[in-house]
């Protein structure tokens, strides 16, 4: 296991020691000279040539932290392990009895979601409608430009779809997968959107409901005080193939990428030909060389919604608000 930390400016050193088999010595004199240059990642390709396609990055693991609250004082994590969002709302889990008990039902597998007894389906973007929320006929068939609009023009000009948009982006466009803080400072970990206060779906339920039933619940003051002034900070190791947009899909602009084909052992005529060891290199690379330089960036991280991360390889450390 090849550990990178880039909240540790030690533990990207060793990185690049155990992976790129530079000694710290030669590492620290060139990162001096790369202090004023404008790619650092090419002029150090420059000074150690590597090999990108081939040198393995299967034993990587990035470390990774992550924000959040309970209301059972980590009784369910306890029972579960760290579940992804969509895996809360399938157990018997705190998120969920929270809503049961605010009269909000979600059914992932129908696409539902239910307030006071009143349905609303979820519908995709490219997706009819199954029934029309005001009880009316489409009113947005029709407009001023067109007697048959498609649905990409409904599904901005309706207010209920509009309404949903946030919440199904969330729970299936992203599949309700854990995301994850990879590099910043205390502030940009501790101080991120509202998850040391409550989950941020809470938000997203209480703010499609608030529109769609002109209703004025707050889950999130509820949930904040039965949190009683605590957030718990979850830090743990991931295989860095875990990850969305680092092995598989470029994270920059394609032409950053191909000038660095020429660091390769085998011959490219495409980026879409590379592998999962190019692109891993050069994440390493850039973003190790960011941190050893002294700049200090906010990074995050999305894992797949099939990634287990067992209870035993957390260290979880509480605060409070």
């Amino acid at each position: 296991m090849i550990a990178w930390n880039f909240f540790d400016k030690d533990s990207v050193i060793k990185g690049f020691e155990a992976l790129y088999n530079v000694n710290r010595e030669q590492l620290c004199a060139v990162v001096n000279s790369l202090k004023e240059s404008e790619n650092p990642t090419a002029d150090f390709l420059n000074t150690f040539p590597l090999e990108l396609d081939v040198i393995s990055i299967e034993d990587v693991y990035l470390h990774c932290k992550h924000i959040t609250t309970t209301i059972d004082n980590l009784s369910s994590f306890e029972k579960y392990g760290f579940l992804t969002l969509n895996k809360m709302f399938k157990y018997k889990t705190p998120l969920n009895d929270f809503l049961n008990d605010n009269d909000i039902f979600v059914d992932l597998e129908n696409k539902t979601l239910t307030y006071c007894g009143k349905t609303l389906y979820i519908v995709e973007s490219d997706e009819e409608c199954k029934e029309c929320f005001y009880n009316s006929s489409c009113k947005h068939l029709k407009s001023i430009f067109s007697d048959n609009e498609p649905l990409s023009y409904r599904d901005m000009a309706c207010s209920f779809r509009e309404a949903i948009k946030c919440y199904r982006s969330k729970i299936y466009d992203d599949n309700g997968e854990i995301e994850v803080h990879l590099s910043g400072s205390y502030d940009d970990v501790h101080e991120y959107s509202t998850v040391k206060y409550y989950p941020e779906i809470l938000y997203t339920i209480e703010r499609m409901i608030n529109q769609l039933f002109n209703e004025k619940i707050s889950l999130t003051s509820k949930w904040r005080e039965l949190a009683n002034g605590k957030y718990y900070c979850m830090d743990f190791d991931v295989n860095i193939n875990q990850f969305e947009y680092i092995t598989k899909i470029p994270r920059f602009e394609f032409s950053w990428y191909i000038p660095f084909l020429d660091y390769c052992k085998n011959c490219y005529s495409a980026l879409d030909e590379v592998n999962a060891n190019f692109l891993g290199n050069l994440f390493l690379i850039y973003y190790g060389l960011e941190v050893l330089i002294g700049n200090v960036f906010v990074l995050y991280g999305q894992l797949y919604p099939d990634v287990f991360i067992s209870k035993d390889d957390i260290k979880i450390t509480e605060f409070n608000v």
